[in-house]
């Protein structure tokens, strides 16, 4: 059966970065979807407000080990501050805040969005499976918990 999901989440499921777990870390997160029994846990080494390092180990879907996977690559040497803004756009990838715009306004919103995210802009897709959003907020959630200990 053919996987709907482009070549970066199934790239970065079958080879995951930072997959495991950290020798010393700083602050650990979780999170879990009980309705699909989805579980991330994430370790972060934070010094002086920068994420120096960052781990995670998951029994999830293709969705979610691809999201922790690129949201580690993008948060190593950033601050917490920019994981705000980082989950902020996300969030705003996967939902449509632009109904009513002009097409021109919003085409350049959508651009400077995924000059922003990066890689992360890959997940794009998942806009059109409003059923996969929370695997994409997961990480973020997990991250958020073991930023807020």
């Amino acid at each position: 059966m053919p996987t709907p999901y482009r070549s970066a989440i199934l790239d970065h499921n079958r080879a995951p970065h930072r997959r495991g777990r950290l020798a010393h870390p700083s602050h650990c997160g979780c999170g879990k979807n009980a309705l699909c029994g989805d579980s991330l846990q994430v370790e972060l080494v934070v010094t002086d407000d920068t994420i120096s390092d960052y781990a995670f180990e998951a029994e999830a879907c293709a969705i979610v080990i691809a999201t922790a996977s690129m949201l580690g690559d993008a948060l190593v040497g950033r601050s917490r501050s920019d994981f705000d803004r980082v989950a902020d756009d996300l969030r705003a990838l996967l939902t449509s805040d632009a109904e009513g715009a002009d097409a021109v306004a919003e085409s350049a919103a959508a651009d400077a969005l995924h000059a922003r995210l990066g890689p992360l802009a890959e997940l794009e897709e998942m806009r059109a499976l409003p059923r996969r959003h929370r695997c994409v907020t997961l990480a973020l959630e997990a991250v958020r918990a073991a930023l807020s200990t």
